[in-house]
């Protein structure tokens, strides 16, 4: 997609389009990311790249960072959560270098989040320590949220019995978007590699 068409997409919102396009990004920076895990950074790592390449390409992004909570199933331990506070569930257990949060990006009024694709794993970590059997029932790899399906309330997420997500900035917690720097080489393989492929077809979560 070249760059006068990127520009035009940025100007239009909300399209089908503009969701296709950050769905393609997102989905990009996921593959370039797993082969670079940073113990518990990583969503930081993936954001600041995800960013990088939206603004690099006309599309005005910025990084978040703070709690985050997740229903991916209709069970009671069905919940992934960057949040110490949610107690509905087993709450994810942050690596040894990581932090009690989560970071995402933002455009407009859209939630871009590009490591959903973890959580089938961070499910059957929790399952191993806590001796359940939590069930992932959301198949999409990355998330673009629309704001009709971002819950604000932590409560609504933990009582629901579909897939609901809360994202809560922190002030707090921007010092830890200090920690790491987009490795130059990462960022070319974004860019390489989304302009190399059409992106995909996919619903708007």
């Amino acid at each position: 997609m070249g760059q006068a068409k990127l520009k035009k997409l940025a100007g239009v919102y909300p399209d089908t389009s503009r969701i296709d396009t950050l769905t393609h990004a997102a989905q990009v920076v996921a593959r370039v990311a797993a082969g670079r895990p940073l113990h518990g950074r990583d969503c930081v790592h993936q954001s600041k790249l995800l960013s990088a390449l939206l603004n690099d390409n006309g599309i005005p992004a910025r990084v978040a960072v703070g709690h985050a909570v997740w229903r991916v199933g209709a069970g009671l331990v069905d919940v992934v959560a960057h949040n110490p506070k949610a107690f509905i569930g087993p709450p994810t257990i942050p690596d040894r270098e990581g932090f009690e949060g989560h970071a995402w990006v933002e455009v407009a009024d859209l939630i871009v989040d590009s490591t959903a694709y973890q959580w089938a794993q961070k499910l059957e970590q929790l399952g191993l320590v806590n001796g359940c059997k939590p069930k992932l029932d959301w198949p999409q790899d990355v998330l673009v949220l629309k704001p009709g399906r971002l819950k604000k309330s932590l409560d609504a997420v933990l009582r629901a019995r579909t897939f609901a997500a809360h994202y809560q900035p922190l002030d707090g917690f921007k010092p830890v978007l200090d920690c790491c720097d987009v490795p130059p080489e990462d960022l070319v393989a974004v860019q390489c590699a989304f302009a190399a492929l059409q992106p995909p077809c996919v619903d708007p979560a």
